[in-house]
């Protein structure tokens, strides 16, 4: 059983309402996510300091078509999509915020390109680029007059970066930092997936990271190095981590392995999100007995291995207060600091969560062998390491207090190895100083 806890916190609904769920959080802990507002109609709401924000726009509603969910990036900027009421057409949307606290921003209708019947935006990253889909009409082809095209949108009109094979739908689902992003190419589950490098404007690198067992949905995609993709395959219920170098060589990306997630707990039926350490949260089934009967009940899998791929998942109903309330239900979003948003059950109604790490109870264990196996695989590819900022942090993670009820070897070995290598850069910066 891990000895992480959690605070649970509701956060309520936007006026009108009676339900909502939240999909995203940032590291600043603004969180994303819809509340419907009466009359059966939704609003994408943000979560920051402590309020609920409705974020659109009078005579619009939030399209919950497929998995629309709406997205967050590190500067608060939001993606999702739309329709207005009694409408057919979907579009997809940015806001961006224009006060420090997130609660104003200005929004924009990412609209269609010519051909397209509808946009569909369902990630974006840290410089603002959002991916997704436009559904596009093809008149020269009526076997499949209508298909999927991959969207790129930074401003102005989307770009249309069309299709990954010939009369394959494809869709751009998530994107990181660094614009690689995973498309989903096909008329139904399972997909192919593919890895993509976008350059500014075009696909500079594809690769294909789905073989026949691993075809399914494409989760997300992380920033870390190597870069890790989420996969769950259908059917199934296993989860699976893709990684594959972090920069394509010869327009093509090397994966390095496709592992899938050990749990204990049963089932991990669904995935939802994956942080740079690794951490996965989302719904799981098997071997669980809920009160109220509830099979699927939210997870976090906690890696412990070198790779990333060792690990275990913990029941997230077994981490909060027994008298809190609460079921939670699903995990659909982690931070790089631990919280953790998603939908469950508070008093019988659907209500969005986030939960907070309880620093008294934090699992030292997994966090820190994440962590210290991060920057030591990183400081290993750099030929000249830049000390400054990484110092910093191995300084920070060496002098980390460890619980007295660690018993996890390989930790221990890591924070060695991390101590020796902080003593190592201190003592060559001192050498530059006093030959300066």
């Amino acid at each position: 059983m891990s000895s992480l806890k959690y605070y649970v916190n509701d956060l309520g609904v936007l006026p009108g309402g009676t339900e909502s769920v939240a999909t995203g959080i940032n590291d600043a802990c603004q969180v994303v996510g819809w509340s419907d507002v009466g009359g059966g109609i939704y609003h994408c709401f943000l979560y920051s300091d402590g309020l609920l924000v409705d974020i659109t726009p009078l005579g619009q509603g939030l399209s919950l078509q497929g998995d629309c969910s709406p997205a967050i990036n590190s500067k608060g900027q939001v993606c999702g999509n739309w329709t207005a009421p009694n409408a057919n057409t979907n579009t997809g949307f940015r806001w961006t915020p224009s006060t420090l606290n997130g609660q104003a921003g200005k929004i924009e209708d990412i609209g269609l390109t010519a051909g397209a019947s509808a946009s569909y935006a369902y990630d974006i990253n840290d410089t603002g680029l959002v991916v997704g889909g436009l559904y596009t009409s093809q008149p020269n082809n009526p076997l499949n007059p209508s298909v999927h095209h991959i969207m790129i949108y930074t401003g102005g009109t989307p770009i249309d970066l069309g299709q990954i094979g010939d009369n394959d739908n494809s869709c751009a689902c998530v994107v990181n930092n660094a614009g690689q992003f995973l498309v989903e190419v096909g008329v139904a589950a399972p997909y192919k997936i593919f890895i993509c490098q976008y350059d500014g404007q075009s696909i500079s690198a594809q690769t294909e990271l789905t073989d026949q067992a691993t075809e399914g949905l494409a989760i997300t995609i992380n920033n870390a190095d190597p870069v890790s993709s989420l996969i769950v395959p259908v059917p199934g219920a296993l989860v699976y981590i893709i990684r594959t170098e972090k920069y394509p060589a010869n327009g093509e990306f090397k994966v390095l392995d496709r592992t899938p997630l050990p749990s204990s707990i049963g089932g991990l039926y669904q995935a939802y999100d994956l942080n740079d350490w690794g951490q996965v949260v989302g719904s799981a089934t098997g071997n669980i007995s809920l009160p109220s009967g509830d099979k699927y009940p939210a997870y976090i899998w906690n890696p412990s291995g070198i790779n990333g791929t060792v690990g275990d998942a913990y029941d997230l109903n077994t981490m909060i207060d027994p008298k809190s309330g609460w079921l939670l239900c699903c995990a659909r979003g982690i931070n790089n600091k631990g919280h953790i948003v998603g939908e469950g059950l508070y008093q019988n109604q659907r209500r969005a969560f986030l939960l907070t790490p309880d620093s008294s109870h934090q699992n030292t264990i997994d966090r820190y062998t994440i962590e210290i196996t991060a920057l030591l695989g990183l400081l290993a590819k750099l030929p000249d390491p830049d000390p400054g900022p990484l110092l910093d942090m191995l300084k920070g993670l060496a002098s980390y207090k460890l619980s007295t009820s660690i018993q996890n070897k390989e930790g221990l070995k890591l924070r060695k190895a991390a101590l020796n290598l902080v003593s190592t850069i201190a003592l060559q910066e001192s050498k530059k100083l006093g030959s300066g």
